[in-house]
């Protein structure tokens, strides 16, 4: 789970793509969502708001999404 701590971003990035490694069979837009399904605080609150107001539906690899987690959080 992620709640949005700076000091972690990097980190649980990281062990994310470790993660999608080990399951190559993941498409990348499901990495994207199942990602998501982890956030809690203001994680979740930051992407709640994002795929409302600002379309980060659009978001279609994982490193954009890294960028816009690490530009928000880190």
């Amino acid at each position: 789970m992620y709640d949005g701590n700076q000091m972690n971003t990097k980190a649980w990035l990281h062990q994310l793509q470790n993660y999608f490694i080990l399951s190559p069979n993941m498409v990348e837009e499901d990495v994207i969502y199942f990602t998501s399904l982890h956030f809690e605080s203001d994680a979740l609150k930051w992407w709640y708001h994002g795929v409302i107001i600002h379309d980060y539906s659009l978001i279609t690899s994982f490193n954009e999404f890294a960028r816009w987690m690490v530009k928000r959080f880190y």
